[in-house]
């Protein structure tokens, strides 16, 4: 063979391999050598549940159930996200006090107890007040992360995933905003975890029933919160001759996660009896139904009624239940005593000089 035959065979040759390599059907492409980084997702804007587990289950979750069960894990807690930081925490309960106040069933749906924020701390870092704050945070799709949170306080580490909450969760408000104590022009705007605010409730409910307790010094009024209680709650001795100033004992589990609800408002209903007792003097009431009512034991006349302060309600099923008539009732006594200048049967005997 000439040698310029054998170097056109090599040249064509070259070219069919050249062109094989540009062909679209080519299965054996290569893969540049580079490491290409897998771009991360976002964590998008917005509140999500969350539910705790143990480190084992936290690193074998079968996601796609969580994502689809959501209400399986009972979430309790909320995290709001904006730009990768927590800036709202919110805590749920499920608990059987709440009713729904027209069919009388109990209501299950998740509840704000209280609202946390952490605007100006967003967990982020580790802080010298103890604060929870976020060690590891992750993207899992577009409705799912997981993350762990640092527990300082307590020294552990909580093992999370949260899921991406499309609306907001009920309310009470949604329920209950325009019927039984949230109808009340001012039981509806009592913060029920303020002592302060309660008092001044009270306040304002003797002043509408014709009661003037301007007298009372609000801001030195005093909540003593107990881990030992003998009681729901409870007035000392010293305090029932200073008609001025309220001091009130309160069990603190109570305080801490007891509020106002429409149908059943043991807060109102526990404090408006130790305020009975701290400012107007009552001791407690023979008749079942009242604010004062103590089990059919107390002062006064008895009655047909059994209804404890607890049963009393905004919508009541007879007239020893109807929690209206039950202030009005509490007032009117202590109203008498006023006008006549005397101790009323309804109240203490003992000398405050």
């Amino acid at each position: 063979m000439k040698i310029l035959d054998y170097i056109t065979l090599v040249v064509l040759f070259a070219i069919m391999l050249l062109a094989a390599s540009c062909s679209k059907d080519d299965l054996f492409e290569t893969i540049p050598p580079e490491v290409i980084e897998e771009e991360k997702i976002a964590v998008q804007n917005g509140k999500y549940a969350l539910s705790y587990f143990s480190e084992d289950t936290y690193n074998t979750l079968n996601v796609t159930k969580f994502e689809n069960n959501l209400a399986d894990y009972s979430p309790i807690t909320v995290f709001e996200f904006k730009d990768s930081l927590v800036v709202n925490a919110l805590r749920y309960l499920r608990v059987s006090e709440f009713w729904y106040i027209d069919t009388n069933e109990r209501a299950t749906v998740p509840i704000p107890i209280r609202e946390h924020a952490y605007k100006d701390l967003p967990f982020k870092e580790n802080t010298t007040d103890s604060l929870p704050y976020i060690t590891y945070l992750e993207a899992v799709n577009n409705k799912v992360i997981k993350l762990k949170l640092r527990n300082p306080k307590e020294d552990k580490t909580e093992f999370i995933y949260g899921r991406l909450l499309e609306q907001e969760p009920p309310t009470m408000d949604d329920f209950y905003s325009n019927t039984g104590f949230f109808s009340d022009p001012i039981y509806s705007q009592l913060d029920p975890f303020d002592f302060k605010s309660m008092l001044r409730g009270f306040i304002a409910d003797a002043e509408r029933h014709g009661v003037d307790l301007s007298n009372v010094d609000v801001e030195n009024s005093i909540l003593a919160l107990s881990d030992n209680p003998i009681a729901p709650a409870w007035v000392t001795w010293e305090t029932w001759c200073n008609p001025n100033l309220s001091k009130i004992n309160y069990a603190r589990d109570l305080w801490l996660n007891r509020g106002l609800y429409d149908k059943h408002a043991q807060k109102l209903q526990i404090l408006w009896h130790e305020f009975g007792h701290d400012l107007l003097s009552m001791d407690h009431w023979a008749a079942g139904g009242q604010i004062m009512s103590n089990g059919g034991n107390g002062r006064g006349t008895s009655n047909n009624c059994t209804s404890s302060p607890y049963d009393l309600t905004m919508k009541p099923t007879d007239d020893c239940t109807d929690w209206e008539r039950a202030v009005g009732d509490l007032f009117a006594h202590f109203k008498e005593a006023q006008e006549s200048g005397i101790k009323g049967e309804y109240q203490y005997e003992f000398d405050c000089n």
